[in-house]
């Protein structure tokens, strides 16, 4: 939310696009079915970039067991030895997201850009391959029902001019988990 409601043009956005969803189904918000939901572009850019710069994972990491011996960047790894995926080294990674610390979900909705960024890796918050969430695609269609309804519903100011009042630092040690409560979004009210 805080990143959608600092950027103003973001917010704008998010909010025209499920307008013209609603006014092409003639309905209410609470009546949107999940590919409804999957049609919001920007809406669920955002929820893609939120997840790579925030990730979840318990410690970033995702664990794996080599299956064979094998040798990666001069390291050798035995097999059966335990692998640590650090899903941030990718998530951050300038190579791959050119102002990677930056809140930018425009980086998925050019399709060009976002099919060459599909083949040269993938985020990875949800797991990867046969290990994937199960769940991924009902958390990703809940959390774009919330920001839709929110954001159709409230404005609020995002105060960003008090010492403690910031988004958490980029971190890179693998247990350094992000804080929720370190932002102040304030001035909850209804749109008019």
């Amino acid at each position: 939310m805080s990143h959608v409601y600092g950027d103003p043009a973001i917010l704008a956005g998010i909010r025209a696009e499920v307008d013209e969803l609603l006014l092409k189904k003639g309905c209410g918000i609470r009546d949107l079915k999940l590919d409804d939901l999957l049609d919001l572009k920007l809406t669920n850019a955002c929820i893609t970039e939120a997840v790579r710069l925030h990730s979840d994972i318990p410690a970033k990491l995702t664990l794996r067991t080599a299956e064979i011996p094998m040798e990666f960047g001069g390291f050798k790894i035995p097999q059966g030895a335990t692998i640590f995926l650090y899903a941030d080294a990718v998530h951050k990674d300038e190579k791959y997201f050119p102002d990677a610390a930056a809140f930018c979900p425009h980086r998925y909705t050019d399709p060009q850009a976002f099919n060459k960024m599909a083949m040269d890796r993938e985020i990875v918050t949800f797991g990867h391959g046969r290990k994937r969430c199960t769940g991924e695609l009902h958390a990703r269609s809940q959390i774009s029902a919330l920001l839709a309804s929110f954001v159709m519903r409230f404005d609020m100011d995002l105060v960003t001019d008090e010492a403690d009042n910031r988004m958490p630092e980029d971190h890179d040690g693998p247990f350094v988990f992000d804080t929720a409560n370190t932002l102040k979004l304030v001035n909850l009210r209804a749109r008019s």
